[in-house]
């Protein structure tokens, strides 16, 4: 994600269906008798969600809520745009091991959420999950929704065919799943769960249509596309139209490619995660 500000305007499709998913299994959550909760939000991006939706989730007299991210930029952003006493963004990457980074005062939770982040981390899956579950008080729970398959999965992998494009994506394997088939990522979810010490875990497939017309699909995929940072300014926009151009090659396209309003469907195979330590 490069673009918090863009981003944030252009979530509101993804903003609630994640409210849908906190609000189904906010009622599975551990919560202590006592409401003293703790809980970190995995990859908070520009911090909207961690602040208008978990936030209001908590218990009154809830003992603290983290974000970790990446990216210093989301950081930055997140702690000027929403503040509360009990609420930190930390900096911190979810993929590498605890005893190579710093903590930044991180300690174990009662909940870890992540929504829409470990498709960046397909090939340090077992250390995300050995990290969360070392960061999980005794008893803790996760909530992960996970991206399985996508229709933008398919258009980086056609774009990556393009000698311009190639060199600024020499790590596409780390941001596309390895498996088109959808059964098999389930199992191997499980049992990277299972290895990193998860006693109970569930995993349910929804599948998610999100339609945006010509200049707001351009827009997002911008926002989010993990490799046009490196790309020259002055050639965004053609790496952008070339994104559009194989959408419609793939037929994404809802409507004829010469209206102005031109619609895109982006689908989803999505994973809600369940697990407890």
């Amino acid at each position: 994600m490069n673009d918090p500000t863009s981003y944030q305007n252009l979530n509101k499709l993804m903003r609630i269906k994640i409210k849908k998913i906190v609000e189904n299994y906010s009622t599975k959550f551990q919560w202590r008798n006592d409401g003293t909760d703790s809980l970190m939000d995995v990859g908070f991006g520009p911090g909207d969600i961690t602040i208008d939706i978990l936030l209001p989730l908590l218990p009154e007299n809830f003992e603290r809520l983290v974000g970790i991210d990446i990216s210093s930029k989301m950081i930055e952003y997140a702690r000027k745009q929403h503040q509360h006493p009990k609420v930190s963004f930390e900096q911190f990457d979810i993929g590498r091991k605890l005893e190579d980074q710093e903590l930044n005062g991180i300690k174990p939770f009662d909940h870890i959420t992540s929504f829409y982040v470990l498709h960046y981390n397909v090939h340090n899956l077992d250390i995300a999950f050995k990290n969360m579950w070392n960061l999980l008080k005794p008893a803790g729970d996760l909530c992960i929704l996970h991206i399985a398959q996508s229709y933008a999965f398919q258009i980086y992998k056609r774009l990556y065919q393009k000698e311009k494009w190639a060199r600024y994506m020499y790590d596409i394997d780390n941001n596309v799943s390895p498996h088109e088939d959808v059964e098999k990522q389930v199992e191997e979810f499980i049992g990277l769960l299972k290895v990193a010490g998860f006693s109970e875990c569930e995993i349910k497939t929804h599948n998610e249509d999100y339609i945006r017309e010509t200049n707001e699909y351009k827009a997002f995929y911008k926002s989010v596309n993990p490799f046009i940072y490196r790309i020259p300014e002055e050639d965004q926009d053609e790496y952008m139209e070339d994104f559009c151009r194989e959408a419609i090659a793939l037929g994404y396209n809802l409507d004829d490619v010469n209206s102005p309003n031109c619609r895109f469907n982006n689908r989803h195979v999505d994973f809600v995660i369940y697990a407890k330590k």
